[in-house]
């Protein structure tokens, strides 16, 4: 089920340029490759004209993992039960778990805990207020290390404010994101206890 941003999203247009104004890549894939995708036109849309970060905090890469190929499913790529099909991989954290587009639920953003079986974990709603989530914690970590130095952010040196309004601005991106188990929850959760991947 989608979950319900509280204001307008940035365009896929804006996003391209506040995210590479300083030199951070985007990756984009093929446009056929986004046609398979069982998806709406929106996210399919957004992925064409704005792609993916290459990298981006915390920890995480997108393009093809494993293969050159974009959007294998993971039970493909991971050997895993058929079940696994509806869900196609975009990249992956420092720790090695698939980040996937969840096509039985309109193209949610989940990860694959592969320390627990491959269990769910819930990431964002859709592929853009992914894209604004991490836009967003790119310029949260950049606050901290400006206000706290170099090592603070992986110190977990996080000042409260700094969380609390980290916490505030990703559940207006997508109120989904926040709940208890999500992958942005246990984030900020261990970042400020510098338990980061």
């Amino acid at each position: 089920m989608l979950g319900r941003s509280v204001r307008a999203m940035i365009s896929a247009r804006d996003f391209v340029s506040l995210w590479t104004k300083t030199g951070d890549k985007l990756v984009f894939p093929p446009e056929k490759a986004v046609d398979q995708l069982v998806i709406p036109k929106p996210m399919k849309d957004w992925l064409i004209r704005a792609g993916l970060p290459e990298e981006a905090a915390p920890f995480l890469s997108f393009g093809p993992q494993g293969s050159k190929r974009w959007f294998p499913s993971a039970s493909a790529l991971y050997r895993l039960p058929s079940g696994y099909s509806v869900y196609r991989v975009i990249g992956c954290n420092g720790a090695g778990d698939p980040i996937c587009i969840d096509e039985s639920e309109n193209g949610a953003v989940i990860l694959l805990d592969h320390n627990a079986e491959y269990r769910k974990k819930f990431v964002n709603s859709s592929i853009p207020q992914l894209a604004e989530s991490l836009f967003y914690y790119r310029e949260f970590v950049n606050s901290v290390i400006q206000e706290r130095g170099e090592d603070a952010y992986l110190d977990g040196d996080i000042p409260s404010d700094a969380k609390a309004q980290a916490v505030h601005y990703i559940a207006q991106i997508d109120e989904m994101a926040m709940k208890t188990g999500s992958f942005w929850a246990i984030e900020l959760q261990q970042v400020t206890e510098g338990n980061q991947l």
